[in-house]
C-alpha cells in the first residue's frame, strides 16, 4: 500500500476537504436538532463538499493535460459539473489514465470511484425530493373544491385530530377534505416512521417546507383553509401564526393555535384582522372543561350526606398544582357552585409557595373574605392548598387519611407513567381510610395520553356504577343481566378493580369535535350570541317607546326624578338638550324611584327594603310592556330585526373569539347544561325570560350571579368600582342583591 505515503502529497487534498465538509454537515445537523439556526442543512453541506472535492480531485490530472493553470481549473470546475449531471466517464478518465505518480493509482482509483457514484446520487436524492414536493403541490392545486387542513408540523396530536377530520374519498379517488403536513424534513429524523406511514395511509400530503413557505391560498380562492399550529416550539408558533395573519387575512380562513402561553393570548387580542378567524385553543382548559361537561354531573350525584351537614358534600382532591392541577382547582370552584351542595377542595404539591403562587393569580378568590366564609348571595367553598408536600414521603399518606369526606380524587403530576403509578398508590390508600357518610371510596381520576392504556386499563364512570351495583347485590344483578361479571380496566393478581378514571387520551380528545367545533363551543356561542340579541331585543323595541315611556313615568309619578337623571345622563355623554337619544340606553340606571323615595331610602335603612321592592315591580310592569311592543314592533319591522339579528351574529362571531368572552361564554354553558342534567329548577330554566315575574329572575339569577362571581374571581377578577379588563377589576363582584336590574338580567 504504498499510495498510503502519498497521503502526504497534493493528491491528499480531495480526501482532506471532503472529511472536513462531513464533519461540518454532522455539526449543522446536530445543531439543527437542538433547535439551533443554521445557514445550510447537512444535505447542502455534502452538496458543496462533494463539488470542491471533485475540484480538487481532478486539478492535478487536469494539470498534468493542461500547461495553463487556469485552463486546468476551469476544466476540473466542468469536469466536477459532469459528474452531478450522470455526465463523467470513470473508465476514461480515471481507471485507465496511465500517467499518474507512482504508487498512487490504487488510491485514485478508489477515491474517483467513490466521487462517481456519489454525486449522481446526491443529483438523484435532489431529483426525488423535488418530484415529491411537486407532487405534493399538484395534488394540493388540483384538488381546489376541497377544503384544507393544515397542520404546522407531523405528530402525534396532529395526527390524532387529522384522523378525526379525515373522511373516505369519493369513489376511493376524489378526495372530500385534503389534510396537509408541513416542516416534514426538518422533524423527519425525530419522528417515528409510523407517524409517517399513517399520514401516508390518511392521503396526507406532506411538505418539506415550513407552513409559511407555501403558499395555501390566494385572495379570491373559493378553497376554504383551517391552520393548526400544534408544536411544542412556542415562538415557532408566534412566528407561525404572526406570518399566517398577515398573509391569509381572506375570507373561508380560519387559524386555531394551541397553546397556553400568554405570548399567543396577546398576540390573538393585538392583531385586528378583517376575514381571517383566529383562535387560540388552550388544551389543558379545553380538556378540563370538556371533561366537566361530559361527566362533572357525577361529582354532584356521588356527594356525600354527612351527618350534620344541612346541604350534601362534594369532596374533592387534586394531586398536583401544575397546569391541570391549577387549571381542574379554577374549574371545580365555578362548577360547584349550586345550592344544596357543599364544596371542598383540597390541593397538594410538592413546591413549598404552591399556594402563594395559587394566591397571586388569585387574589380575592383565597382572601379571608371569600374563602370559608358564607355571605348570602356570594359563592361558598373551602379551599385548603398543602404546599411542599410530596406524595412520596409518609407527610402526604398522614395528611390524605385526614380527608375522612373526600369524593373525588384528580391525578395529575406528569407523564402517564407518573399519573398511573400515584392513581394506583392513592386507589390503596383509600382502601385503608373509613370516609364517613355513605362509606363510599372517592372516585379517581387521572390524565393519560395513551389511548391503548386508558382502553385497557381505564374504566367508565358507568362500569363504576355498574361495578357497585354488582357488589351491593349480586344475585338481583346476576338476574338483570345473565352471564355478565362486570370487571373493567386494570385489576389486581385477586381480580380486583383499580377503577381508575382516565380523561385527555389522544384518539378520544384531539378530536375536531372536542376541541374545535363541539356541541359545548357551539352552546357557549348561543349564549355569547344571546347577550347581544337580548339586549338589541330590548333596545329595539324601547327606542321606538318615547311616548309610552313618558305616559309610564307619568302615571308612577316619576317625572321629576326622569328629568333629572336625563338632564344628567345627557350631561355626561355630552348630548345636547333638545338632541334626539337612544331610550335604552338613557334608561340605564335609572332607579325607577320618585325624588321623594330616594331620599327616603338614602336616609332611613328600614324604608329602604319596601321602596326597592316597590321600585322592583315597576321595572318588572316597564320590562313586560317592552316585550308587548316588541312582539307588535317585529309584525311591522321583520326586516329590520332580521338585519339587527344578521349583524349581530356576524360581530358575535369576531368577538366569541377573544379570550375572555370564549372562555366566560363556554363556562356558562357547562353550568347551565350540569343544571338541565340535574333537573335543577327546570320550571324556571324552560321559560322564556320575557315570561318569568321579578322574583323569578331573582332566583335563576342567584345562581347564576354566583357562579359568575367564582369564575371571575378564578380568573384573578377583584372588586372595583369600575370595570377595567387591564387591571382585572370589575363591579359586578358583589352579593346579588346588590346588582342593578339589566346585569340581573343578563344573569337570568
Amino acid at each position: 500500500m504504498k499510495w498510503l505515503l502519498s497521503l502526504f502529497t497534493e493528491w491528499k487534498c480531495s480526501v482532506i476537504i471532503f472529511l472536513a465538509f462531513i464533519v461540518i454537515a454532522i455539526i449543522f445537523w446536530i445543531l439543527s436538532k437542538c433547535g439551533k439556526k443554521v445557514p445550510l442543512t447537512a444535505g447542502h453541506i455534502l452538496f458543496i463538499g462533494t463539488f470542491v472535492s471533485a475540484v480538487v480531485y481532478f486539478m492535478p490530472w487536469y494539470s498534468i493535460q493542461l500547461e495553463n493553470g487556469w485552463q486546468a481549473f476551469m476544466t476540473s470546475v466542468q469536469h466536477a459539473f459532469r459528474l452531478f449531471s450522470f455526465d463523467g466517464d470513470f473508465v476514461e478518465k480515471v481507471a485507465e489514465f496511465k500517467n499518474y505518480p507512482e504508487g498512487l493509482k490504487e488510491f485514485r482509483v478508489t477515491v474517483g470511484s467513490f466521487l462517481y457514484l456519489f454525486a449522481p446520487a446526491l443529483t438523484l436524492s435532489f431529483i426525488l425530493s423535488f418530484f415529491k414536493n411537486l407532487i405534493s403541490h399538484l395534488k394540493y392545486i388540483f384538488c381546489f373544491w376541497a377544503p384544507a387542513h393544515v397542520f404546522s408540523e407531523l405528530n402525534e396530536k396532529t395526527l390524532a385530530l387529522a384522523n378525526s377530520i379525515h373522511k373516505k374519498a369519493l369513489l376511493g379517488i376524489i378526495p372530500k377534505e385534503l389534510i396537509v403536513f408541513a416542516d416534514i424534513v426538518d422533524k423527519k429524523e425525530e419522528l417515528n416512521l409510523e407517524l409517517i406511514e399513517k399520514a401516508k395511509k390518511l392521503g396526507a400530503i406532506l411538505f418539506r417546507k415550513d407552513i409559511e413557505s407555501i403558499h395555501f391560498k390566494r385572495k379570491y380562492s373559493l378553497r376554504s383553509v383551517k391552520f393548526y399550529l400544534i408544536s411544542e416550539d412556542e415562538s415557532e408558533k408566534i412566528r407561525h401564526a404572526q406570518g399566517i395573519i398577515n398573509n391569509y387575512d381572506y375570507n373561508r380562513v380560519e387559524l386555531y393555535v394551541f397553546s397556553d402561553d400568554i405570548r399567543t393570548e396577546m398576540l390573538m387580542t393585538t392583531n385586528k384582522t378583517e376575514n381571517i378567524r383566529v383562535k387560540r385553543v388552550n388544551d389543558i382548559r379545553s380538556l378540563v372543561y370538556d371533561n366537566l361537561d361530559k361527566n362533572g354531573h357525577n361529582l354532584f350525584l356521588r356527594a356525600r350526606q354527612i351527618k350534620g351537614e344541612k346541604d350534601k358534600v362534594i369532596s374533592a382532591v387534586i394531586i398536583g398544582l401544575g397546569k391541570y392541577g391549577s387549571e381542574m382547582l379554577k374549574a371545580l370552584t365555578w362548577f360547584g357552585q349550586l345550592e344544596g351542595y357543599k364544596l371542598k377542595i383540597n390541593a397538594f404539591d410538592a413546591d413549598e409557595k404552591a399556594e402563594q403562587k395559587f394566591k397571586a393569580l388569585c387574589p380575592e378568590l383565597m382572601d379571608e373574605k371569600h374563602n370559608k366564609n358564607q355571605i348570602e348571595g356570594e359563592p361558598y367553598y373551602e379551599i385548603t392548598i398543602h404546599s411542599n408536600v410530596d406524595i412520596s414521603v409518609p407527610d402526604f399518606e398522614n395528611r390524605f387519611k385526614q380527608i375522612t369526606d373526600a369524593t373525588y380524587v384528580f391525578v395529575c403530576l406528569g407523564d402517564d407513567e407518573m399519573n398511573l403509578n400515584a392513581a394506583a398508590k392513592i386507589r390503596a390508600m383509600c382502601q385503608r381510610i373509613n370516609y364517613i357518610g355513605d362509606g363510599r371510596k372517592p372516585d379517581i381520576e387521572t390524565v393519560i395520553y395513551d389511548s391503548n392504556v386508558k382502553k385497557r386499563l381505564g374504566v367508565s364512570w358507568d362500569e363504576i356504577k355498574e361495578y357497585e351495583e354488582y357488589c351491593a347485590d349480586k344475585k338481583a344483578f346476576e338476574k338483570k343481566h345473565p352471564n355478565k361479571k362486570p370487571v373493567y380496566g386494570a385489576t389486581n393478581f385477586k381480580n380486583q378493580m383499580h377503577q381508575i378514571l382516565m380523561i385527555g387520551d389522544l384518539k378520544n380528545f384531539y378530536s375536531y369535535d372536542t376541541i374545535i367545533d363541539s356541541d359545548l363551543i357551539k352552546a357557549g356561542f348561543e349564549i355569547h350570541l344571546g347577550y347581544n340579541l337580548d339586549y338589541q331585543k330590548v333596545c329595539l323595541a324601547e327606542s321606538r317607546m318615547l311616548e309610552e315611556w313618558n305616559q309610564f313615568v307619568m302615571d308612577y309619578e316619576l317625572t321629576e326624578a326622569w328629568e333629572k337623571h336625563l338632564s344628567n345622563w345627557k350631561k355626561d355623554n355630552e348630548i345636547k338638550a333638545d338632541e334626539s337619544f337612544n331610550l335604552c340606553y338613557a334608561k340605564s340606571g335609572f332607579s325607577f324611584m320618585t325624588l321623594d323615595e330616594e331620599e327616603v331610602a338614602a336616609s332611613d335603612e328600614e324604608s329602604l327594603l319596601k321602596i326597592k321592592n316597590t321600585a322592583a315591580k315597576r321595572i318588572e310592569k316597564w320590562e313586560k310592556q317592552v316585550y308587548l311592543k316588541f312582539a307588535e314592533i317585529i309584525k311591522t319591522s321583520a326586516e329590520d330585526w332580521e338585519k339587527t339579528v344578521k349583524a349581530e351574529t356576524v360581530n358575535a362571531h369576531k368577538s366569541f373569539l377573544f379570550e375572555y368572552n370564549y372562555s366566560s361564554s363556554i363556562a356558562k354553558a357547562i353550568h347551565k347544561r350540569l343544571r338541565k342534567k340535574l333537573g335543577y329548577k327546570q320550571d324556571l330554566l324552560s321559560k322564556d325570560i320575557e315570561n318569568l315575574s321579578l322574583s323569578e329572575k331573582v332566583e335563576i339569577g342567584m345562581v347564576e350571579h354566583i357562579r359568575w362571581n367564582a369564575y371571575m374571581r378564578t380568573e384573578g377578577y377583584i372588586y372595583a368600582p369600575q370595570r377595567y379588563d387591564l387591571g382585572k377589576m370589575h363591579y359586578n363582584l358583589v352579593p346579588v342583591s346588590e346588582l342593578s336590574n339589566d346585569d340581573l338580567r343578563k344573569d337570568a
